[in-house]
């Protein structure tokens, strides 16, 4: 298992130009992760606004994806999706 030091460079390649310190925390907060620093740039947000935050960051993070080589995205059971997780 990497150390979270590592889990968050990797995380920062994944994301590439999107990546920000509120970006990183936001997706180590949704995947479970302990964080490498203590400091917590989102602390301010609401539970709401680190939802909103997080949709916000994966749809960017797809967007930019798909503006390199072509790809496909499947979405495993979206009928049973519920309304608060329709943004």
């Amino acid at each position: 298992m990497d150390a979270p030091e590592a889990r968050e460079r990797k995380l920062d390649r994944l994301l590439g130009a999107i990546s920000t310190p509120a970006a990183l925390t936001l997706l180590t907060d949704l995947l479970s992760l302990d964080r490498a620093d203590c400091a917590d740039p989102i602390a301010h947000l609401s539970p709401a606004e680190r939802r909103k935050g997080t949709f916000e960051l994966l749809i960017k993070h797809l967007i930019s994806l798909a503006a390199g080589p072509p790809l496909v995205i499947a979405f495993e059971d979206i009928h049973w999706a519920d309304h608060s997780s329709i943004y």
